[in-house]
């Protein structure tokens, strides 16, 4: 068994709760993997929640000790899957509307500031990031784009950004159904496009994707902290 999650206002770490049976069907051993950025570099660890020393001449004490290790990852597994009020890190989504119908969709999880320093903390400049939190952030145009100054065919993609103290860079990612970390690699790269950065006009709380539109285009916003990297994307024709 396999279950993936991030903890609320994470923007750079992903869970995963592994249980592994054993020969015996009455064993198991269960297992918390971390995963997270540091320096520009993955890491892992791992830590053993639970394991089930039971033998079939003891399947009394074996009933104890499975009955306990399923509760304790009952336990995890809750927080794995919060209330909607309890959600640090909502999902949410933004759309640009072309006047032919044509759409633009885009899904990502908005993390709260939570009095913390967002950029150069949180979110390091010079790393790669997920441009949100828990699952990677998806881009889905059923029309051809210029992103920028970029030719973007219609499909599914998946985006991120790298920030720096003085640039933004949007990166358009081939590869799709990411979790948002390990960023899977240049190799996968479609595009990347420079974006314009500006101050908001006032402190953002929510991480925030919009779009603002007029016509044929539509100027897509990243607003968080005091910070908005846009970019503009028209239909290509």
């Amino acid at each position: 068994m396999l279950f993936t999650y991030s903890l609320a206002n994470e923007t750079n770490i992903t869970r995963q709760v592994i249980c592994i049976p054993a020969k015996n069907a009455s064993n198991f051993l269960c297992w918390i993997k971390i995963i997270w950025m540091q320096g520009g570099r993955l890491s892992l660890k791992w830590g053993k929640i639970c394991q089930d020393h039971g033998v079939l001449n003891r399947m009394k004490t074996t009933r104890k000790i499975s009955g306990f290790c399923f509760l304790l990852l009952a336990g995890f597994l809750m927080l794995a899957i919060p209330s909607r009020s309890q959600l640090a890190s909502p999902a949410a989504k933004a759309e640009c509307k072309f006047t032919n119908g044509k759409t633009i969709h885009v899904d990502y999880f908005s993390p709260r500031v939570s009095g913390r320093k967002i950029f150069g903390d949180v979110v390091p400049f010079g790393q790669v990031w997920r441009a949100g939190a828990n699952a990677a952030t998806t881009f889905v145009t059923d029309t051809a784009l210029l992103v920028g100054s970029k030719s973007v065919p219609a499909g599914n993609y998946t985006v991120f950004v790298l920030p720096t103290e003085s640039k933004w860079t949007l990166i358009i990612s081939k590869k799709t159904g990411e979790q948002g970390i390990p960023y899977p690699g240049k190799q996968f790269d479609f595009a990347r496009m420079e974006m314009e950065i500006s101050i908001v006009p006032s402190p953002a709380e929510n991480f925030t994707i919009s779009f603002n539109q007029s016509g044929a285009s539509c100027t897509m916003n990243f607003d968080w902290e005091t910070t908005r990297a846009s970019i503009g994307i028209s239909e290509k024709k």
